[in-house]
């Protein structure tokens, strides 16, 4: 039969329209799920990498306790996912239709596959709906248990850190769940509508998990975190892990003094006083304003002059003595400076030359 494969059963021009038009959509569809898988795994890998660091440094100190066992988990689950590659998976199947995978952007599919890869792929579907159903459920309880850890005093910021990391994880496993349902769906209409072989019975498509349809239609999110008040008290205060709730009393607010009340004076006239002061100045004409501010002046001088006249001298000394010691003085004679003694020459080294030379000073 023309332009059937080896790999296939039909090839594109034997099919009827209406079943061309259904791959065509279907495969369509697949790479919208293909881009968005591509996304979403870039972020699964890098969430990974974070926790895998966090686990390795951490794993010889906490590996005994409770919730680093509850981290271990989710750690193993991430890893598994992001063995899984759902995106090849995706990709490997839309290849199966073209005959030069290479130039799938270019040109249009020209077969169909066999039903045995249709049911292998759908078979690995669901397989994998089974593990992001396990992981989104093991991340919501990891996720209260870690909360639940910070209304102690210990490992608060590890707990806070792993919070972080599962949080990222269960939106990223969630988002690949819905991603991977819409390419199951997608698969399985082209597994039902495809024509059998001759003396070939279809079988019953595997499904996709249960558990997995049931966490994706309740959407419960994630518990909130405690306000505050129901933190660690060293998380609010100090922010170190001192074993001990602290509690601190608040600090005495200093009370405020009036600066007149410390010098000892008068307090300053408030503003209602300087503004009757400033009327009072205006209403004055400007000559007896100046008679008041001569007659100021010429008494303030007579009151000088007259305690100068009543100012006692004083005393002399019988004997001044004398300025300054002798061995006081400053001698305001330069120093000569020293002589200045030539650099000696340095002798210049003898490269080269002989040994014999060398050694007889030649």
């Amino acid at each position: 039969m023309d332009g059937v494969h080896s790999d296939s059963l039909y090839g594109r021009g034997v099919l009827p329209p209406e079943l061309i038009s259904v791959i065509d959509l279907e495969l369509k569809t697949l790479r919208t799920t293909s881009r968005t898988t591509h996304s979403l795994s870039s972020v699964l890998d890098a969430e990974f990498a974070l926790l895998d660091r966090v686990y390795y440094k951490g794993n010889s100190q906490h590996r005994s306790g409770i919730f680093w066992k509850r981290a271990a988990e989710i750690r193993r689950l991430a890893r598994r996912a992001h063995d899984v590659k759902l995106e090849g998976l995706i990709d490997k199947f839309r290849e199966s239709f073209f005959a030069d995978p290479k130039n799938i952007k270019r040109v249009a599919w020209t077969k169909v596959p066999r039903q045995d890869q249709i049911h292998e792929v759908l078979q690995r579907l669901s397989s994998v709906s089974h593990l992001f159903a396990h992981a989104i459920d093991r991340c919501r309880a990891a996720y209260s248990w870690f909360v639940g850890q910070l209304r102690s005093t210990a490992f608060f910021p590890l707990a806070m850190t792993l919070i972080a990391i599962v949080a990222r994880l269960h939106s990223v496993f969630s988002s690949l769940a819905v991603e991977l349902v819409k390419a199951w769906q997608s698969i399985d209409s082209l597994y039902q509508r495809l024509p059998l072989e001759l003396g070939v019975t279809r079988k019953s498509s595997p499904k996709v998990s249960r558990a997995l349809h049931s966490l994706l239609g309740a959407e419960v999110a994630l518990p909130s975190l405690p306000s505050g008040s129901k933190l660690a008290p060293f998380a609010r205060e100090t922010g170190d892990d001192l074993g001990l709730s602290i509690s601190r009393e608040a600090l005495p607010v200093p009370e405020e003094k009036n600066v007149a009340d410390v010098a000892g004076s008068q307090p300053f006239p408030s503003s209602d006083a300087l503004t009757l002061l400033e009327e009072e100045e205006e209403d004055m004409p400007m000559d007896v304003f100046r008679e008041d501010m001569i007659e100021d002046v010429s008494a303030v001088d007579k009151m000088a002059e007259e305690q100068q006249i009543h100012r006692p001298e004083p005393l002399q000394s019988m004997e001044e003595p004398e300025l300054m010691p002798q061995l006081l003085q400053v001698d305001d004679t330069v120093p000569a400076p020293p002589p200045v003694t030539p650099a000696r020459k340095k002798k210049k080294r003898k490269t080269g030359g002989d040994e014999i030379d060398a050694i007889f000073g030649f």
